[in-house]
């Protein structure tokens, strides 16, 4: 079973001028080896998901920049840190 961890969160807006904080979780799995010291080998990244503060999940639309609620079909881009 993968471990699931918090890799970013950010604040994003709708065409509206909403505001929706996002959180982007990313797997983890760990690969096992006989050769290895311990008989583990250090992990590797998976899937990446992202959601709303509430648990709504998201599409990724792009490279992270552009975000979709999967179902309202609202369209959500990152809002530039400091802005």
């Amino acid at each position: 079973m993968p471990e699931i961890e918090i890799i970013e969160q950010l604040i994003a807006v709708d065409d509206d001028g909403d505001q929706y904080r996002i959180t982007i979780y990313q797997e983890f799995h760990e690969r096992r080896s006989m050769n290895a010291p311990g008989g583990m080998l250090p992990r590797y990244p998976g899937l990446k998901h992202a959601r709303l503060s509430d648990g709504t999940p998201l599409n990724t639309v792009d490279d992270g920049d552009t975000f979709t609620i999967f179902d309202t079909g609202t369209v959500l881009r990152r809002q530039p840190q400091g802005a």
